[in-house]
Protein backbone atom coordinates (compact mmCIF):
# COMPACT_ATOMS: atom_id res chain seq x y z
CA UNK A 1 0.00 0.00 0.00
CA UNK A 2 3.14 2.35 0.82
CA UNK A 3 3.93 2.20 -2.97
CA UNK A 4 0.52 3.02 -4.49
CA UNK A 5 0.17 5.95 -1.95
CA UNK A 6 3.32 7.71 -3.13
CA UNK A 7 2.68 6.93 -6.72
CA UNK A 8 -0.90 9.08 -6.27
CA UNK A 9 0.73 11.94 -4.37
CA UNK A 10 3.06 12.24 -7.30
CA UNK A 11 0.36 12.12 -9.81
CA UNK A 12 -1.71 14.33 -8.31
CA UNK A 13 0.82 16.89 -7.14
CA UNK A 14 2.30 16.97 -11.21
CA UNK A 15 -1.48 16.56 -12.51
CA UNK A 16 -1.96 19.65 -10.62
CA UNK A 17 1.70 21.78 -11.40
CA UNK A 18 0.60 20.82 -15.12
CA UNK A 19 -2.79 22.39 -14.75
CA UNK A 20 -1.71 25.51 -12.73
CA UNK A 21 1.67 26.18 -15.29
CA UNK A 22 -0.41 25.53 -18.79
CA UNK A 23 -3.21 27.68 -17.60
CA UNK A 24 -0.57 30.51 -16.16
CA UNK A 25 0.86 30.06 -19.67
CA UNK A 26 -2.66 30.43 -22.11
CA UNK A 27 -3.34 33.70 -19.96
CA UNK A 28 0.01 35.07 -20.73
CA UNK A 29 0.02 34.32 -24.38
CA UNK A 30 -3.78 35.45 -24.56
CA UNK A 31 -3.10 39.34 -22.85
CA UNK A 32 0.01 39.59 -24.45
CA UNK A 33 -1.07 39.07 -28.08
CA UNK A 34 -4.45 41.16 -27.33
CA UNK A 35 -6.97 37.97 -27.62
CA UNK A 36 -7.69 38.64 -24.01
CA UNK A 37 -9.36 42.55 -23.88
CA UNK A 38 -11.90 41.65 -21.57
CA UNK A 39 -12.05 38.78 -19.10
CA UNK A 40 -15.13 38.67 -16.76
CA UNK A 41 -16.35 35.27 -15.11
CA UNK A 42 -19.41 36.73 -13.11
CA UNK A 43 -21.04 36.56 -16.10
CA UNK A 44 -20.39 32.64 -16.54
CA UNK A 45 -22.90 32.10 -13.99
CA UNK A 46 -26.22 33.37 -14.03
CA UNK A 47 -28.07 34.47 -10.84
CA UNK A 48 -29.99 32.08 -9.92
CA UNK A 49 -31.51 31.48 -6.02
CA UNK A 50 -32.09 27.88 -4.53
CA UNK A 51 -34.30 27.42 -1.66
CA UNK A 52 -32.30 25.01 -0.21
CA UNK A 53 -34.07 24.88 3.49
CA UNK A 54 -37.26 24.31 1.40
CA UNK A 55 -35.60 20.83 0.20
CA UNK A 56 -34.72 19.46 3.16
CA UNK A 57 -37.32 17.44 4.08
CA UNK A 58 -37.42 15.54 0.62
CA UNK A 59 -33.54 15.61 1.00
CA UNK A 60 -34.10 13.87 4.09
CA UNK A 61 -36.29 11.56 3.41
CA UNK A 62 -34.89 10.47 0.58
CA UNK A 63 -31.04 9.53 2.63
CA UNK A 64 -32.98 7.74 4.95
CA UNK A 65 -34.66 5.54 2.35
CA UNK A 66 -31.16 4.98 0.71
CA UNK A 67 -29.49 4.63 4.21
CA UNK A 68 -32.25 1.85 5.09
CA UNK A 69 -32.11 0.02 1.97
CA UNK A 70 -28.16 -0.38 1.98
CA UNK A 71 -28.32 -1.69 5.81
CA UNK A 72 -30.89 -4.50 4.44
CA UNK A 73 -29.19 -5.58 1.48
CA UNK A 74 -25.91 -5.63 3.48
CA UNK A 75 -27.33 -7.33 5.84
CA UNK A 76 -29.47 -10.05 3.49
CA UNK A 77 -26.69 -10.20 1.44
CA UNK A 78 -23.90 -10.88 4.40
CA UNK A 79 -20.53 -11.95 2.98
CA UNK A 80 -21.44 -12.44 -0.46
CA UNK A 81 -21.70 -8.82 -1.12
CA UNK A 82 -18.84 -7.96 -0.23
CA UNK A 83 -16.06 -7.33 -2.38
CA UNK A 84 -12.34 -8.52 -1.53
CA UNK A 85 -11.35 -6.19 0.49
CA UNK A 86 -13.67 -6.60 3.23
CA UNK A 87 -13.37 -10.71 2.65
CA UNK A 88 -10.95 -11.77 6.14
CA UNK A 89 -8.23 -12.16 3.20
CA UNK A 90 -9.99 -15.33 2.14
CA UNK A 91 -7.52 -15.79 -1.05
CA UNK A 92 -8.11 -18.68 -3.77
CA UNK A 93 -5.62 -20.13 -5.87
CA UNK A 94 -6.20 -20.23 -9.57
CA UNK A 95 -4.25 -22.78 -11.39
CA UNK A 96 -2.79 -21.86 -14.48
Amino acid sequence: MKGFAITLTIGILSSMFAALLVTRVFFFWGSNTGALKKLSFMNLIPAKTIKFMEMRKPAFMLSSILLIGSLVVMGTKRESSLGIDFSRWKHREHPT
